[in-house]
């Protein structure tokens, strides 16, 4: 499963390790099942979604939000040809569109910076930068469409200051079986 966050934060985040923790939090809240397996889709200079994700090689493991929908069929998937929908309902379920996304991810599950990341994403100050995404199109087709899914938009668009509040994605993943 994979939602974005109903909080926002800013770029204080306490670390990787504290991003996470704020998924899972939220997924246990939400009552979702495997709830201490997600992970935010973050990067700081160093570890980033394709280092530090478990599910990076496992095949056929689909990537679905709340309502079922599926996003990518695998992390493969996801990383060669982008989410085939917008990641646009939140661990409740609410639908959240046009929302920059804290990220500092590129395209292929790397850090997009070496240095701009909220100094791994342990401050809030107005004078450190990372880049965002952009979570859904609430239209999904035309010109705007085609432009989010091939400049993989929904990893990387933007930079912004550490102080502003953006959600995160949240992905599940890790050992499933219980």
């Amino acid at each position: 499963m994979v939602f974005l966050s109903s909080a926002t934060y800013d770029g204080d985040l306490g670390g990787l390790s504290g991003a996470d923790l704020r998924c899972r939090n939220l997924a246990a809240a939400a009552g979702l099942e495997h709830a201490q397996s997600f992970r935010a889709w973050l990067s700081d200079g160093v570890d980033a979604p394709l280092s530090r994700f478990e599910q990076v090689d496992l095949q056929g493991a689909p990537y679905v939000l709340p309502n079922g929908r599926i996003v990518a069929a695998d992390f493969t998937e996801l990383i060669e040809q982008g989410p085939r929908t917008g990641i646009a309902l939140t661990e409740t379920g609410a639908h959240v569109t046009e929302q920059f996304v804290w990220t500092n991810t590129s395209a292929f599950g790397e850090p997009f910076s070496a240095a701009d990341h909220c100094a791994g994403w342990t401050t809030n100050s107005n004078l450190a930068a990372a880049r965002t995404g952009y979570n859904a199109l609430e239209l999904e087709m035309g010109p705007a469409w085609d432009a989010w899914r091939d400049e993989r938009q929904w990893t990387s668009v933007l930079a912004w200051k550490c102080d502003k509040l953006w959600p995160l994605y949240c992905f599940e993943d890790g050992d499933l079986e219980d």
